[in-house]
């Protein structure tokens, strides 16, 4: 049989189709519709048993975090439930009590982890959206962070870190020298010097409780939903310990490229979505100092992601936007305030 790896796109998903009804059952869920909502790596679908009941199921990629790390995150879920009133997924169990069902099916050898969550309704944030839920934005995240402060970690629980090690280290794209292979030396050249300076800053950083924690760690846009004056956040498939500035800037990173229709509508979104943050849980001094840091980590989050992929629906974007954020990268090294952050 053909190694998965090597299918075409859509033959890859002819075959986690297959998967996905395999998994089903062990939900209950044996006759339920699937739909691909996306397949970037990971393969995420809308399961729906009935009308107007709604799940998601998380294929995730053969080299994606591990089981015992997607238990960790579901438990994390299952602690943001019970003891706030945020709006986050709900784990589903599986017919045997598990939170991570491992699929396999006779045309993906491999076997595949797999977990369900309860449907999250609502929409990403436009552009024209009010400062004032903005506002509310900036205080869900500081809520989010205030549980993680106090989350005491169950045994066995493994998530990554997202520090410098993760981004530049020899375990990352960087360390990778068939990928730096395919990069243009000056890109390289780049990147290499991001590396150092950037190691120095987070060595004069640190790592100490006020500012290093269990973070969402993949704020943009989409993982945002508005429903009826309602925030909700959804997909913590990058959940890990970092800066909790990390969030901040994931946010208004994605705000700047996304949200604001003119470079002149950001400054107010920006104000209120840290105002919002500030009116729950303080702000670090130097903040601007911090933001512009994370930013640079945010962008190398997504170039480890870009240069990692596989996946064909990657491709299509992934080179474009390689290209846009080493042109932020130099702006960074020469000394630019303007990041878009």
């Amino acid at each position: 049989m053909q190694p998965f790896k090597t299918l075409s796109h859509q033959e890859q998903l002819h075959r986690l189709q297959h998967l996905v009804e395999g998994v089903l059952p062990h939900y209950g869920l044996a006759s339920a519709q699937s739909v691909l909502l996306q397949y970037e790596d990971n393969a995420v679908y809308r399961i729906t048993p009935r009308p107007g009941e709604h799940f998601v199921l998380r294929v995730s990629a053969a080299d994606a975090h591990s089981p015992a790390a997607q238990r960790s995150e579901m438990q994390w879920l299952m602690a943001l439930r019970r003891e706030t009133d945020l709006l986050v997924p709900e784990p589903i169990p599986n017919d045997v009590g598990e939170l991570v069902t491992m699929g396999a099916v006779r045309d993906v050898p491999e076997p595949q982890p797999c977990v369900l969550l309860r449907w999250i309704p609502g929409e990403p944030p436009t552009p024209g959206i009010e400062p004032a839920i903005i506002e509310r934005i900036g205080a869900f995240i500081a809520q989010l962070h205030q549980h993680a402060e106090q989350f005491v970690p169950p045994p066995a629980f493994v998530r990554p870190s997202w520090d410098w090690q993760r981004l530049f280290g020899t375990s990352s794209m960087l360390g990778n020298e068939e990928v730096l292979s395919s990069l243009a030396s000056h890109q390289n050249e780049v990147l290499a010097k991001v590396a150092t300076q950037l190691q120095h800053t987070l060595s004069l950083l640190g790592q100490n409780a006020p500012q290093w924690g269990l973070i969402h760690a993949d704020l943009h846009r989409d993982n945002i939903l508005l429903h009826h004056g309602a925030v909700g956040v959804i997909d913590f498939d990058d959940c890990g310990w970092g800066y909790y500035v990390l969030d901040l800037a994931s946010v208004l990173d994605s705000f700047f490229r996304r949200v604001v229709e003119h470079p002149k509508d950001y400054l107010p979104l920006r104000d209120a979505f840290l105002r919002g943050y500030d009116s729950i849980r303080a702000l670090p001094v130097d903040l601007d100092v911090h933001l512009r840091t994370t930013k640079v980590m945010r962008d190398m989050v997504n170039v480890n992601f870009i240069l990692s992929s596989k996946n064909a629906s990657v491709h299509t974007w992934g080179r474009e936007r390689l290209d846009h954020i080493i042109a932020g990268l130099e702006e960074y090294l020469e000394g630019s305030s303007d990041l878009g952050i």
